[in-house]
């Protein structure tokens, strides 16, 4: 996989915004977006995620596929390598 350039923090911010606005809107899954964000943001390989958040690559491809049964732990794990973390929002 290329390495990825850095991106600008306003880039980065109205990226995030746009992920989470379709989280919200249901146009794309928990899954896709860890997806995206490993590859747009961090650029490493799925390999390479999976080392640093301490799970096996099999349990990542199924966490970015939304199949398997991933626990709330392993979702912070991987969100947390990203820089991120899972929240809950009632509206």
């Amino acid at each position: 996989m290329p390495r990825v350039s850095p991106v600008d923090p306003q880039t980065r911010i109205a990226q995030r915004e746009e992920l989470e606005h379709q989280l919200a809107e249901g146009t794309i899954s928990l899954g896709q977006a860890i997806k995206r964000m490993r590859q747009n943001w961090a650029g490493i390989t799925q390999k390479r995620m999976a080392q640093l958040a301490g799970i096996s690559v099999t349990t990542l491809s199924g966490l970015e596929r939304d199949s398997g049964n991933a626990t709330l732990d392993t979702v912070h794990r991987v969100l947390r390598v990203l820089g991120a973390r899972l929240t809950i929002r009632l509206d």
